[in-house]
C-alpha cells in the first residue's frame, strides 16, 4: 500500500470512531464530561437534522468503499461533530474534499459552527473554519484560516466582515489523518486523547496528541 492509501485508510479508521463517537454523544445528549447538552444545542441539531440526516456507519462505510476505487472523498453537510463543552450553544460540522487521485494529494476540511438566534425572529446563523495546505505558495503548510461561508449548502446568516486569508494559523500536522486530529484537539482538547491515544496507527498520525499529554 503506497503513502497516499495508507495516509486515506487510517483515515477513515479515525472518521468512523469519531462518526461513532458523535453519534451516541447526541443520542445521549452529553457531551465528552458526561454533561447535558444545553436545550440550544439540541434545538440547532434537530432543525440541522430534518433535512441532513447524520451518516451512520454503514453510509460511510459504503462512501469509503466507492472512495478507494475513485480515490475522491467528498462529505458535504451532513458530518456531525460530538456535541461542545465550551459555546455550547453551537453544533460543530465538518465538510471534507479528500482527493489522493493526485500526487501530492489534494484535500480541505471546513469546520462549521451553527447556532440559532431569535433577534426579532428564528434566524440560523454561522461560520467557520479551513483547515488545509497548499502547495506551491506562501502558505504551504498545515494551516487554518477563518471563512465567511462554513458550508455553502447551509442556509445561514454569515459575518461578512471576518478576513479569511490571514492569520494562516499554523497546525501541528504532517499528513490529512493528523490535520483532522489537529481540528478535534481544537475542540475537545484532552478528551480527544483519551480517545485516540490508543488507536494501533503509526505515531506520524499522533503528532498533534502529544501537544496535549499531561507530564
Amino acid at each position: 500500500m503506497n503513502g497516499s492509501a495508507k495516509d486515506f485508510d487510517i483515515f477513515c479508521q479515525v472518521l468512523e470512531k469519531v462518526n461513532s463517537i458523535s453519534l451516541t454523544k447526541w443520542d445521549d445528549k452529553k457531551d465528552f464530561s458526561g454533561n447535558d447538552i444545553i436545550s440550544e444545542a439540541i434545538d440547532i441539531y434537530e432543525f440541522l437534522t430534518t433535512t441532513r440526516y447524520p451518516l451512520q456507519s454503514d453510509d460511510l462505510d459504503t462512501l469509503f468503499s466507492e472512495c478507494k476505487e475513485n480515490k475522491n472523498l467528498v462529505i458535504a453537510e451532513n458530518f456531525y461533530l460530538p456535541p461542545l463543552e465550551f459555546d455550547k450553544e453551537f453544533v460543530p460540522l465538518l465538510s471534507i474534499n479528500y482527493n489522493f487521485r493526485v500526487d501530492p494529494p489534494e484535500f480541505q476540511f471546513r469546520l462549521g459552527m451553527y447556532r440559532i438566534c431569535e433577534e426579532p425572529i428564528l434566524i440560523i446563523r454561522g461560520f467557520g473554519f479551513r483547515f488545509e495546505k497548499h502547495y506551491n505558495s506562501n502558505h504551504d503548510y498545515y494551516h487554518a484560516q477563518f471563512t465567511r461561508i462554513p458550508e455553502p449548502g447551509i442556509e445561514c446568516e454569515s459575518p461578512t466582515w471576518i478576513a479569511e486569508h490571514i492569520p494562516c494559523i499554523v497546525l501541528p500536522a504532517n499528513n490529512p489523518v493528523s490535520l483532522l486530529m489537529s481540528i478535534l484537539i481544537s475542540l475537545y482538547g484532552h478528551h480527544v486523547g483519551a480517545e485516540f491515544a490508543s488507536m494501533n496507527i503509526d505515531g506520524k498520525y499522533k503528532e498533534p496528541l502529544k501537544y496535549i499529554i499531561r507530564d
